[in-house]
C-alpha cells in the first residue's frame, strides 16, 4: 500500500497544472451541491417545524373519503381548498383511541372552512379555523397568544395572524380596535352563509409563510355555521347510530397517566353553543315581502349586520351542532409520528372506524406539495449540473490517461500486472478526488457561513415560500459533510472507471509505440 501511495503522489505531482484543474472542477461541483443542500436542509427543517407547530400538528385525522382533504378543504388539483369539509364522524371513538395510545402527547379538534372576511372596506378569502383554545395552542405550540385574547375566542372572538392584521390596517388606513365587527360569508353549492364575529386580538406565529399568513382563528360556532354544521344537517351526515350528536366532554376522559392534553371542556362547549348560530339561505334572503338579495348584490357592513339580526325562534331552528368538528390534530410524545400513525391505523381497523390519518406534509395542502415539487426541481437541477461536471472531469481524465499510455505500456512490458496498474491509477483517483471534494466542502462551509452572516433578504414571494423565509440561512451539519464527502468519492470513482478501462485495453507494444511516435 505504501508503494502504491508513493507512486500515486509522485505521478500526481508530475502534472500539477492538469491535476489542480481536475481537483478544482471536483471542488466547484461539490461546493455547489453542498451549498444547495445546506439551504434546502434549512428550508425543509424550518418549514416542517413551522407547519407542525402552527398548522397541522404531526398528524391530522379526518373522515375516510374518496376526496383528498387537506386542512383547508377538498384537494382537487389546481382548483382546491374551497369545498366544504364534511363533519368528522366517530369522534368519540377517535378520542377514546387517542387516550388509549401512550404515544400521543396532545390532540385538538378544529372546524375548518374558507370564507370571505369583511372588515370595514377590506375583504379577502381566508382560511377560518374554529378552535378549542385550551388544547389548540398545546398542539400548535408555535403560535403565541396572550391570555386575554385566548379567552375572547369562545365569546365570538376572531384572532388574526399578525401579517394579515398589518395588511388589513394598511388597507383601511387605521389600527383595528378590540370588538370591531368582522363578517364572514361563504357560498357553497346552493347555500350562502353569513356569520359575524368580533376582533379579539393577534396571534404571532413562529415563522412567516404564505400558507399560514392568512389564517384566522375563531369561535368554533362561526365556521360551523358557515359550513352548515347545524344539528339537523350534521345528524343526517353521521353514519354511526351512536354519533347523532358529535359532542364530547373530557371530564371523564382526562387520563393523567397518559399525559394527554384533553380536547374540549364542558365549559368551552357551552360557551361555543351560546355564541353564534347557523343561518340558512331562506332565513337570510327572504322576508315577509319576499324580497331577495342575490349573491352579486353590493352589501354594506350595516346591511350584513341587519341580515344577521335574527329572532330567538330562528336561532333555535338553525342552531349549530356544538360538537361538530372537521379534523383532529395530533402531536406525539417523541416525534415518531409515522409509528404513531401505524398504531392508530391498526386500532381503527380493529374497531372498524372509517377514519383517515394524514402526515403534516399532505395535510398542509396543495400549496405545500407544489413548494416541495419546486424544491425537488431545484435539487435535481443541481444534480444535473454535478453530472455535467462529472462528464467534464471524465473527459479530462481520458486525455490524462491517453497521455500516459507509453508509461502504462512500459510498466506492463516490465512485468506489472493489470491489477497493479489499476490499483495505482485508482489510488491516484482517490487522492485527487479526496483533495477536490475536501476543498469543495471547506469552500461550501465558508460560503454558507458568509451567506448566513450577510443576511441575504429575499424579495420574491415564490423564493420566500420555497426557501422558508425572507432571509437565506444555510444549515450546516456533520451529517451533510459526510454525505458530500462520500458523494464526491463516488463521483470521482465513476469518472475514473472509463479512462482506467481504456488504458488497460491498450496492448503494451502498442502503448510503447504510441509514446515513441
Amino acid at each position: 500500500m505504501r508503494i502504491l501511495l508513493k507512486l500515486a503522489i509522485r505521478n500526481l505531482l508530475r502534472h500539477p497544472k492538469k491535476n489542480i484543474l481536475i481537483a478544482g472542477l471536483i471542488a466547484i461541483g461539490i461546493m455547489s451541491l453542498f451549498i444547495a443542500n445546506s439551504i434546502l436542509l434549512t428550508t425543509n427543517r424550518g418549514l416542517e417545524q413551522l407547519l407542525i407547530n402552527s398548522l397541522t400538528g404531526e398528524l391530522m385525522i379526518g373522515i375516510e373519503a374518496d376526496e383528498q382533504y387537506s386542512i383547508f378543504g377538498n384537494e382537487i388539483p389546481i382548483v382546491s381548498e374551497y369545498d366544504t369539509i364534511p363533519p368528522l364522524t366517530y369522534y368519540q371513538e377517535l378520542v377514546d383511541t387517542l387516550l388509549q395510545n401512550r404515544d400521543i402527547a396532545a390532540y385538538t379538534p378544529i372546524v375548518s372552512t374558507v370564507a370571505s372576511m369583511k372588515i370595514d372596506g377590506y375583504a379577502k378569502m381566508v382560511p377560518v379555523f374554529g378552535i378549542d383554545p385550551e388544547s389548540y395552542f398545546v398542539v400548535c405550540s408555535g403560535i403565541t397568544i396572550d391570555a386575554d385574547t385566548k379567552a375572547r375566542i369562545l365569546r365570538g372572538g376572531v384572532v388574526l395572524n399578525e401579517v394579515l392584521k398589518e395588511e388589513i390596517e394598511t388597507e383601511i388606513g387605521r389600527p383595528l380596535v378590540l370588538d370591531e365587527p368582522i363578517v364572514f360569508s361563504m357560498y357553497s353549492g346552493n347555500s350562502f352563509k353569513l356569520r359575524k364575529g368580533y376582533y379579539a386580538g393577534t396571534a404571532v406565529y413562529s415563522g412567516k409563510h404564505d400558507v399560514i399568513n392568512r389564517i384566522v382563528l375563531t369561535d368554533p360556532s362561526i365556521p360551523r355555521g358557515l359550513a352548515n354544521y347545524t344539528v339537523g344537517v350534521t345528524q343526517s351526515k353521521v353514519v354511526h347510530a351512536d354519533q347523532a350528536k358529535l359532542s364530547h366532554s373530557t371530564s371523564g376522559d382526562n387520563n393523567p397517566e397518559n399525559g394527554i392534553v384533553p380536547t374540549v371542556s364542558e365549559q368551552s362547549q357551552n360557551q361555543s353553543a351560546g355564541s353564534n348560530t347557523s343561518t340558512t339561505i331562506d332565513d337570510l334572503f327572504f322576508d315577509s315581502t319576499d324580497s331577495t338579495v342575490t349573491q352579486n348584490s353590493a352589501l354594506t357592513l350595516s346591511d350584513i349586520e341587519n341580515l344577521l339580526s335574527k329572532t330567538d325562534e330562528e336561532r333555535e331552528q338553525s342552531a349549530v351542532d356544538t360538537g361538530a368538528w372537521s379534523f383532529v390534530l395530533v402531536k406525539t410524545k417523541d416525534g415518531d409520528y409515522q409509528y404513531a400513525a401505524r398504531e392508530l391505523t391498526k386500532q381503527f381497523l380493529i374497531k372498524k372506524i372509517p377514519l383517515k390519518i394524514q402526515y403534516w406534509r399532505t395535510a398542509s395542502g396543495s400549496s405545500i406539495q407544489i413548494l416541495f415539487a419546486l424544491q425537488s426541481a431545484f435539487y435535481f437541477g443541481m444534480i444535473f449540473l454535478i453530472f455535467g461536471a462529472i462528464l467534464v472531469i471524465m473527459n479530462s481524465l481520458v486525455l490524462a490517461v491517453l497521455e500516459r499510455t507509453s508509461e502504462i505500456g512500459t510498466m506492463r512490458s516490465l512485468g506489472s500486472s493489470k491489477g497493479f496498474i489499476a490499483k495505482m491509477l485508482a489510488t491516484e483517483s482517490v487522492l485527487l478526488t479526496f483533495v477536490g471534494t475536501l476543498a469543495g466542502i471547506l469552500s461550501g462551509i465558508i460560503l454558507c457561513i458568509m451567506i448566513g452572516k450577510a443576511g441575504i433578504v429575499l424579495k420574491n414571494p415564490l423564493l420566500i415560500s420555497m426557501f422558508g423565509g425572507e432571509v437565506l440561512l444555510p444549515y450546516i451539519s456533520f451529517g451533510n459533510v459526510i454525505i458530500h464527502l462520500i458523494t464526491g468519492l463516488i463521483a470521482g470513482a465513476v469518472a475514473w472507471m472509463y479512462p482506467l478501462r481504456l488504458a488497460l485495453k491498450i496492448p503494451p507494444v502498442v502503448a510503447i509505440n504510441k509514446g515513441n511516435t
